[in-house]
């Protein structure tokens, strides 16, 4: 490897241009400006995710086919900036890519985490080169030695070659077969035999002359046809055979310029192994080892999409034989399938589009631009030159008509030329037709033999046959058609002829066994309105119309059943504006739009689309297209290049699909380790997630957007844009799923990651269910403890104020029955002295009044001591009081009384304040009736209702007629109505035919 820099270097210095034919191919370059970290680029390797890395003279780029991410050994590493000179090789195992910096040191970069880890067993050892042998060895050549590894990078083996003279470019070593190989210097070879560990010396015929201070370098080694291939400064390229017989040599067989230039990196190419890349100081090559011959592909500063550079300093051929070239300005990619495209050195672009083509010659092709002129194509040579650049300009068509080619445009003044001997004469006969046009728009050859013309501003369309000279004038004015003038045109397979007029859309059928003109007008056919007009049209061999619309699709209109068949977006047509239709010779049609191209199969069943993902330089193809029958290939306008193809090649190749992967997991700004199929659990704390992803679409530079659902966050999608990454900060606990997907803006088509990512936020301790539980428990405590406080200082609450009562009932009690034994006894003794007075006949009537108080003070001072007795505060006895004294009072006075009253099934607790009043009601209510109503029977009834108690009183006596008669009860009925209201409670009084009523209600609430 130190050999090939040194005589590369020498190349760049001191060769000289080889002036050969070269193809321009189809290059997508890349740059410091796209995001290379250096200019020169030395080496390229794909991990098994499909990242590319690329190694530079400024650090390490990995590539996702968008954008550039940088990695710097130095950083890294921590040492010098010398470091950052690098250059990959190939993955020893998934994602461990093996790298060797600028101290000729081995690493190991982990594609995953960024890492280099140093191969021990290459400390303080210089390898140049790693070979791959087999699934489980490889060979690391150094200065005098070659090293054998496995893919632990355990050293197997040590091979040291019996050189005569050590050499400063350090040894090159190529496999011939699994058991042997050939390892030399420059200047002496040895065939090696892995299993016997065996040299036999490899004796070459290779010429002496002039090689003494260069030698020769070991580029390839063909197992299959047992060819080796040598390469010198001064001799060229060598192909001999394993006994080292010299086959061919390209310098001196005169075959230069089948290679670019000196070459000294050649690599198989893995979709053809009879093929195989060659670059060279002069581009590179694609050479077929059989017929010795190649293709060779250089830089052209005119042409943006040819080579990057042609100071080549490595190739690479990845996965999907895409071919990968690294130089000393930067990077080129060539898709396999833009092998399949052909392009050419014709500068078109939208301000000058190719008009239309036409084949001339078994070897031409004319092109005609837009107001350039017309261009033709040499298939053979590859050369392009303008005709008649002084006559034939401002074109709008060209068409043949046997050694005639007619040439139409600006004016209405057409151009003939003879194509045997280039005269170029005019033809005048639209003048009298097209008098107001200043464009002949279109001009085509009828099957028949006639010639076409259409003219704008009204110039409608002309036949006219060469043969007899005669012409036929159709237009608006005839009322032939309603059309001004036509853009596009189509021939059925049985003559008919259809017109799409200028900005409408209407298509205008000429019927060619009638002569005449019908109209088809889509507005009206079409259920819903159309914005858009026809921009382009074509007939298949069925006869069937296929109209393209600006903005409305491609619609396929049967004339005879008038049905239609539309295809847009939904059935995969890139875009809905059509700007170009051709049928190939198997029936398909090929539809141009702006956002690429599409093929539709001939049963309809199937669309297939194209665009950068298959080698086009770009997905404009808004342009003209032409079918050649004579070659099968399409030729067709793409952004500013003019290409052409071969159908059934273009339509084999499988599209790359799109892929993403998150690159980091950060948690708190801290690197997470990527694992497979890996749920990361995290501390509460550590709450804030970031995440970097990226794509690989490695052929398209089409931007990626990203929509992200993470499980546990978010209920649905939500888009990223364009953004790569996405942050999530303070996220609560629980567990988490990262879910994202990718696709290329403006398509429909979502990928997604293939493993989401897992994790899981630990709950902080303080959140776990054993503290709520404890937190349950201490708080069930305390408010079982602050209950019971506040229960039991309640209670003693309760229990005071019961002592309280209790003293106050013992003191009333006492009281009670002091007053009873005292006051009773001294009553009872002066009633008793009272009665034994009343025995004398003097002291008659005084005495009677002494008893008659005496007896009354005892009655009141019993009720005083009822009222004041806690154990009589009850309804029943209440009722009982009220029953025995009305019986007593009543039957005294010699009246009879009946008494009802209801059984207390709940024992309700009466105040003895509320019971003195209710019993003093009672009482007035009997006085009155004693001392009022003259009456010898009473009904008393009592009854419970509703939790209120109701008394009703009646007498059976005179009533209460007459004024002076109710005026006796008015004192009496205002302390009873007094007393009832005190108690909340109502009072009614009426007759009762005869006596008197009385009703009381008292609440017992």
């Amino acid at each position: 490897m130190l050999f090939k820099n040194k005589i590369l270097l020498l190349f760049l210095l001191v060769s000289a241009v080889v002036s050969a034919q070269t193809n321009t191919g189809q290059f997508v370059n890349y740059t410091g400006k796209d995001g290379l970290s250096e200019a020169y680029c030395s080496a390229v390797a794909q991990d098994s995710r499909g990242f590319y890395w690329i190694s530079t003279q400024g650090g390490i780029n990995r590539f996702d086919g968008t954008n550039f991410k940088t990695y710097f050994p130095s950083d890294m590493l921590g040492e010098k900036q010398l470091l950052d000179n690098s250059r990959v090789y190939f993955e020893i195992a998934p994602d461990q890519l093996i790298v060797t910096l600028g101290n000729s040191q081995a690493y190991i970069l982990d594609c995953i985490s960024q890492e280099f880890k140093p191969i021990s067993c290459f400390k303080n050892r210089c390898a140049l080169d790693f070979i791959r042998i087999d699934q489980n060895r490889i060979a690391v050549p150094s200065f005098d030695t070659v090293f054998i590894v496995n893919n632990r990078m355990k050293l197997l083996q040590i091979i040291v070659p019996p050189l005569k003279k050590q050499t400063p470019f350090g040894l090159q070593m190529k496999l011939l077969s699994k058991s042997t190989c050939l390892i030399g210097s420059p200047k002496e070879f040895f065939v090696f035999d892995l299993d016997s560990k065996r040299f036999l010396p490899f004796k070459s015929g290779l010429p002496l002359e002039g090689v003494s201070n260069t030698g020769y370098g070991l580029l390839y080694a063909d197992q299959k046809r047992q060819r080796i291939y040598f390469m010198n400064y001064f001799s060229g390229l060598f192909q001999l055979d394993y006994s080292g017989k010299v086959l061919y040599s390209w310098r001196q067989e005169g075959a230069d310029n089948e290679l670019p230039g000196l070459p000294w990196v050649m690599i198989v190419d893995k979709s053809n192994p009879e093929m195989v890349w060659v670059g060279g100081d002069h581009g590179i090559a694609h050479l077929n080892l059989l017929t010795r011959k190649g293709i060779r592909y250089q830089h052209d500063p005119l042409i943006p999409f040819s080579l990057g550079s042609d100071q080549i300093s490595n190739l690479f051929m990845d996965r999907y034989h895409n071919l990968w070239i690294t130089s000393t300005k930067g990077m080129s990619l060539l898709n396999k399938n833009a092998t399949l495209m052909e392009s050419w050195a014709l500068p078109i672009s939208a301000d000058e589009p190719v008009m239309n083509i036409c084949r001339i010659s078994p070897h031409e092709l004319l092109v005609a631009k837009y107001f350039s002129g017309v261009f033709k194509i040499n298939e053979e040579n590859r050369q392009v030159e303008l005709v008649q650049p002084d006559r034939l300009k401002k074109s709008w068509f060209i068409f043949k008509d046997g050694s005639k080619l007619i040439h139409g445009g600006e004016g209405v003044v057409l151009r003939q030329v003879d194509l045997k001997t280039n005269r170029v004469t005019e033809l005048n006969f639209l003048k009298e037709y097209f008098k107001k046009s200043e464009l002949v728009v279109i001009g085509f050859r009828h099957s028949s033999g006639d010639w076409w013309f259409s003219g704008n501003m009204g110039g409608g369309l002309v036949r006219f046959d060469p043969n007899t000279k005669k012409a036929a004038h159709f237009c608006r004015d005839k009322q032939s058609f309603s059309g001004s003038y036509f853009t596009h045109y189509s021939e059925t397979p049985n003559g008919d002829l259809w017109f799409a007029s200028n900005k409408t859309q209407v298509l205008t059928h000429w019927i060619r066994e009638e002569d005449r003109f019908e109209e088809v007008n889509f507005e009206h056919l079409l259920k819903t309105a159309h914005q858009s007009v026809a921009l382009c049209m074509v007939t298949d061999p069925k006869g069937n119309v296929w109209v393209g619309f600006e903005g409305g699709g491609l619609i396929r209109y049967e004339p005879e059943t008038k049905n239609m068949l539309f295809f847009g977006k939904r059935e995969g047509i890139p875009s809905s504006f059509i700007s170009n239709l051709v049928f190939d010779d198997r029936n398909r049609l090929w539809v141009g739009t702006r956002k690429g191209l599409a093929c539709i199969s001939a049963d309809l069943k199937k669309v297939q689309s194209f665009g950068v993902e298959n080698g086009f330089p770009s997905e404009h193809f808004d342009q003209s297209s032409y079918f050649d029958r004579q070659t099968g290939m399409i030729w067709i306008a793409c952004d500013n290049y003019l290409l052409r193809f071969f159908p059934d090649k273009l339509l084999k190749v499988e599209k790359q699909h799109l892929e993403i992967f998150i690159d980091e997991f950060l948690v708190s700004n801290r690197k997470q380790t990527l694992g497979r199929g890996k749920i990361y659990s995290l501390l509460p704390n550590q709450n804030t997630v970031q995440l970097n992803f990226s794509s690989i679409n490695s052929l398209g530079r089409s931007r990626i957007e990203y929509s992200y659902w993470l499980e546990g966050a978010s209920a649905t999608w939500v888009s990223l844009g364009t953004n790569s990454s996405v942050n999530f900060p303070s996220l609560g606990s629980g567990t988490y799923v990262f879910q994202l997907r990718a696709r290329i803006q403006g398509t429909k088509n979502w990928v997604y990651l293939k493993e989401p990512l897992h994790f899981v936020i630990g709950t902080p301790w303080y959140r776990s269910w054993w503290f709520n539980v404890l937190v349950f428990l201490a708080s069930a405590g305390l408010i079982f403890f602050v209950t019971r406080m506040y229960f039991l200082s309640k209670i003693e609450k309760q229990r005071a104020v019961l002592e309280k009562q209790r003293a106050v009932q013992n003191e009333r009690d006492r009281i009670a029955y002091d007053m009873h034994d005292d006051l009773g006894s001294g009553l009872t003794r002066i009633s008793y002295l009272s009665k034994e007075a009343l025995k004398k006949p003097d002291n008659q009537q005084e005495l009677e009044r002494i008893n008659s108080a005496s007896l009354e003070l005892v009655e009141n001072m019993s009720e005083l001591i009822w009222a004041m007795k806690m154990e009589n505060d009850t309804l029943s006895d209440l009722l009982a009081y009220l029953r025995h004294y009305a019986v007593e009072y009543l039957e005294t006075n010699r009246i009879s009384v009946y008494i009802d009253l209801d059984e207390v099934e709940t024992e309700t607790i009466i105040s003895g304040e509320t019971r003195r009043h209710i019993f003093l009601i009672f009482k007035e209510a009997l006085h009155n009736i004693v001392k009022h109503a003259e009456t010898e029977k009473v009904e008393i009834t009592v009854s419970i209702v509703e939790e209120r108690l109701c008394i009703r009183i009646r007498d059976f006596g005179k009533g209460m007629n007459g004024e002076e008669h109710t005026k006796k009860f008015r004192n009496g009925m205002k302390t009873m109505q007094k007393r009832t209201d005190q108690l909340h409670g109502k009072m009614e009084i009426g007759c009762a035919e005869p006596g008197v009523r009385l009703d009381f209600e008292f609440p017992l609430s």
